[in-house]
């Protein structure tokens, strides 16, 4: 993902908008209104002076507004598509911690900027995804179908299993997409929300994931991603691709390659790294354990600063099921992820009980 910054213009047209409606009395009509609910304040919309319509904010077979507003990671901060290109422009308070990955003391970006100014020069940021909404859906029919005679200390159990089931089912509608139950009025309404996710991840992997009968792969990229390929947990440069490839085989990062080899001549370095496939496989190498595995990395990088006890809170449901399922794969909560291994990430999935098929019931993985 290639990410400019600035402060945003646009916020008025989150997908949660906000309307602003011009009266000194509280009115039914104002407040937060979900993009599905706003076709039933349409008339008020356009009294108050707003010149676009429902559709045009929001509907499911045309281009709408809502397809131009970007959520990036699991929703810790939106952005906007400003081009045909893929350029979205978000807070820099959103991108702070991916701007001091890429800043060193000789290129403090922090303080100084940064500005590629040809697609050669972007920094890429392994891990992190930007997803576009797809459709919203009221499922609280459901919901309430599935609560019937459940007694009460029995109901959050069941909202968390109902609302993985529907959001599976979602998910497995289109590759790329992602659901996501959540509840509204305090659990008087359940509106799932469908997002295609796009993922900025090296070719290698790609590469590596569909080919496994390659055994052993050299590969010459930027030198900063060569870095990030090679990097042993705790490192500054230990990060998602690190993690990824590791799933893979083992790696280890060889020599750096001058500018000066080609012509015309680059304005970057390039790095070698080899990856050896394992010659067996620690943990189960199928297709859907490695997304839940990649998954848990996605969201451990995703805001660094956070204790895996509050990174993966909305994954476990609560921040003491985040920390029991932590410690069940002995795992301190305190920890960040760029301290974890993928063992460690493999035992957390494995431990958790969230596995899904034969990976679930495979033997733990220990530390390589």
């Amino acid at each position: 993902m290639k990410i400019f910054f600035r402060a945003s213009f646009l916020r008025s047209l989150t997908l949660m908008l906000v309307l602003g409606l011009a009266s000194t009395r509280v009115r039914a009509d104002e407040g937060m209104w979900l993009p599905i609910q706003l076709s039933k304040i349409e008339s008020r919309m356009k009294e108050a002076g707003f010149s676009l319509s429902a559709a045009d904010l929001y509907q499911i077979n045309q281009a709408a507004v809502k397809d131009a507003i970007v959520r990036l990671g699991g929703g810790f901060c939106t952005a906007e598509i400003v081009s045909d290109q893929g350029l979205v422009l978000t807070n820099h308070h959103c991108a702070y911690d991916l701007i001091q990955n890429h800043s060193t003391v000789e290129k403090d970006y922090l303080t100084n900027g940064f500005w590629a100014m040809n697609r050669a020069q972007e920094l890429p940021n392994p891990g992190l995804t930007a997803s576009t909404l797809v459709r919203m859906e009221d499922v609280t029919n459901r919901m309430n179908d599935s609560l019937r005679n459940v007694p009460e200390a029995q109901r959050g159990a069941v909202i968390a299993k109902v609302s993985k089931i529907i959001a599976d089912e979602a998910s497995a509608e289109k590759k790329g997409y992602q659901g996501d139950v959540r509840p509204i009025f305090y659990g008087n309404q359940f509106i799932l929300s469908v997002y295609m996710v796009y993922k900025d991840e090296p070719a290698l992997l790609h590469l590596l994931a569909e080919f496994p009968t390659i055994r052993t792969t050299m590969v010459m990229v930027q030198l900063e991603v060569a870095d990030r390929l090679g990097a042993e947990p705790g490192g500054k440069d230990y990060g998602v691709p690190s993690v990824k490839a590791r799933f893979f085989g083992n790696v280890r990062r060889y020599g750096t390659v001058s500018p000066t080899v080609f012509w015309p001549i680059p304005r970057v370095y390039s790095g070698l790294v080899r990856i050896d496939r394992y010659d067996t496989s620690p943990w189960p190498a199928d297709e859907g354990f490695r997304e839940q595995v990649f998954e848990l990395v996605d969201i451990a990088f995703a805001q660094r600063r956070k204790t895996l006890r509050n990174a993966f809170l909305e994954w476990a449901g609560s921040g003491n099921t985040s920390a029991e399922r932590l410690l069940a794969a002995s795992i301190a909560p305190a920890r960040r992820g760029e301290t974890l291994s993928v063992a460690d990430f493999v035992r957390l999935l494995q431990r958790s009980g969230t596995a899904l098929g034969s990976a679930a019931t495979s033997q733990p993985a220990d530390v390589l």
